[in-house]
């Protein structure tokens, strides 16, 4: 009897997040927030389309179409060819030759300050807005758990983002690869060789997003008012990605030891550029940039970060904060 009450009782919270959730995404849909969010997270996409089309088309498809015919019958050099234009469009790490041919990329605006600010002013309301509503002790009086409201609330807004940033990351990958592959007729042989890097930077760029998200919301739980709450999340978010890099400069390489862990955009990106490159390839490559970078290699060496212990910090940093806004969300008094 009590086993058949509890299996009822979590049918009836899971079917009843589920409804929430949906409701959730239907309420983000409808604010000008979102329409922002999704204007920015497309915007570089756009850029780089249209710088594609105008521009680089003709050479990186020559480059390609040369890598065909010399290897003939061999398909690595194609798939080396196309990684390597992808790659330099989405800024991920790669070295050709003994050469560095890294550029500014997607990744480098995703995960930046544009998105930062943008997911703090999405996610700023999470909690706060609802006490300033009134809605709160709206929902306390309904059988809803309060924490359930903010996983709930928090879910939608991970569904959301996840969709934008897969879609954004997808509409580049499949451009390239319809007119730089198709041609030759490889484009199925290429697309399960380097999908991989698309899968990477999709996961790794939509788990930078939950970090700011998570930060944020654990300050809408402790503070009422959105603004300021977002405010808040926005300046420490803010000074944890651009600090470290300053105290590097002016305060010297020792200092970068300890910031190294609190830089969340520094993490993100070396983890791309672990994953898609693997073990192997990436260690080699830092060990060429060390090496062509001399003086500053001591910098490049100060905030290298063993790529599981960044992954941990990046997971901890939507785990922590978000219990933490659930607990607080619970034991706080509702007005």
């Amino acid at each position: 009897m009590v086993e058949e009450t509890l299996v009822k009782r979590v049918s009836t919270v899971l079917s009843q997040s589920f409804y929430m959730i949906v409701e959730e995404i239907k309420s983000i849909y409808k604010t000008k927030t979102f329409v922002v969010f999704a204007v920015l997270m497309f915007l570089p996409v756009q850029l780089i389309l249209v710088s594609y089309a105008t521009s680089q088309y003709p050479q990186l498809l020559f480059e390609v179409e040369k890598a065909f015919f010399l290897n003939g019958i061999l398909e690595e050099g194609v798939i080396d060819a196309f990684s390597d234009a992808f790659a330099s469009a989405m800024g991920i790490l790669i070295i050709r030759r003994g050469f560095i041919q890294a550029s500014l990329g997607a990744t480098t605006y995703y995960i930046n300050i544009p998105i930062i600010a943008i997911v703090t002013l999405l996610t700023c309301g999470l909690v706060a807005a609802e006490r300033e509503k009134g809605t709160l002790p709206v929902y306390v009086s309904k059988p809803v758990y309060r924490t359930q409201l903010v996983l709930t609330k928090f879910a939608a807004f991970a569904l959301v983002s996840f969709a934008l940033t897969a879609l954004a990351y997808s509409t580049v990958y499949f451009t390239y690869a319809l007119t730089l592959l198709g041609p030759l007729g490889m484009l199925f042989t290429g697309l399960p060789e380097t999908i991989s890097m698309l899968l990477v930077l999709i996961f790794f760029t939509w788990i930078f997003i939950l970090d700011i998200g998570a930060i944020t919301s654990l300050f809408s739980s402790i503070i009422d008012r959105s603004i300021l709450a977002g405010v808040t999340s926005l300046i420490i978010l803010l000074l944890l990605s651009i600090l470290p890099n300053m105290l590097v400069i002016f305060a010297g390489v020792g200092i970068a030891s300890f910031t190294k862990y609190f830089n969340i955009p520094d993490l993100i990106n070396q983890l791309i550029d672990f994953y898609s490159l693997g073990f192997v390839e990436y260690y080699q490559n830092m060990w060429l940039i060390i090496k062509q970078t001399g003086f500053f290699s001591q910098i490049i060496i100060s905030r290298m970060i063993d790529p599981g212990t960044a992954l941990i910090i990046v997971i901890l940093l939507i785990v922590i904060p978000l219990i933490s806004a659930c607990l607080i969300t619970e034991k706080r008094e509702v007005k």
